[in-house]
C-alpha cells in the first residue's frame, strides 16, 4: 500500500495543475464571463397614448399602496381586440378615467408597473391586468390596491 501513496499524490497535483492550466486558458482566450451587478430599476415615466376623450362609457379608478397612499404618474392601460387601446396617467390622488367608445366589448385594464415608485419594484409584484365589462351603467370602475411594504 505504501508504493500506491506516491502515484496517488502524483495525482492530485497534475488534477490541480490541469484545472490551473485550464483556468489560465480561459482567462488568456476571455472564455470566462461576468455578469454585472445591475442597479436598483428606476421608475419610468408614464406617457399618455390615444385619445382618452372619446366615447360616452368610462373605465376609472384609483392606484394605491395600503389603505391611504395614493400613486400618482402611474400609466394606466385600457384595450380591446378591436384596435382600441389608450394609456393614460394617474394624477396627484391616484385616479385615473378613460372613456371608450363601447360597453358591448370586454376590456383589458393593464397598471403598468414599471411606472410605480421604486421601492415597490422589488415586492415581485408582477403584471397587473384585469378583464373588465360594463354592466347596466355607463361607469366602471377599476382599481388597483396594492400590498403596503
Amino acid at each position: 500500500m505504501t508504493r500506491n501513496r506516491p502515484l496517488v499524490g502524483a495525482t492530485i497535483v497534475a488534477a490541480f495543475s490541469l484545472t490551473l492550466t485550464s483556468c489560465a486558458s480561459a482567462l488568456a482566450t476571455d472564455q470566462l464571463t461576468q455578469t454585472p451587478i445591475e442597479a436598483a430599476p428606476e421608475r419610468a415615466e408614464c406617457t399618455p397614448s390615444g385619445t382618452a376623450g372619446d366615447g360616452i362609457y368610462q373605465f376609472g379608478g384609483n392606484v394605491r399602496i395600503g389603505d391611504d397612499e395614493r400613486i400618482a404618474g402611474a400609466a394606466v392601460s385600457v384595450s380591446n381586440g378591436s384596435g382600441f387601446a389608450v394609456v393614460t396617467c394617474t394624477d396627484a390622488d391616484g385616479s385615473w378615467s378613460i372613456n371608450v367608445p363601447s360597453k358591448e366589448a370586454s376590456y383589458a385594464v393593464a397598471l403598468d408597473p414599471r411606472t410605480l415608485p421604486p421601492e415597490l419594484h422589488d415586492l415581485g409584484l408582477g403584471e397587473f391586468t384585469q378583464v373588465a365589462e360594463f354592466g347596466l351603467t355607463d361607469r366602471k370602475a377599476v382599481n388597483f390596491f396594492l400590498p403596503a411594504e
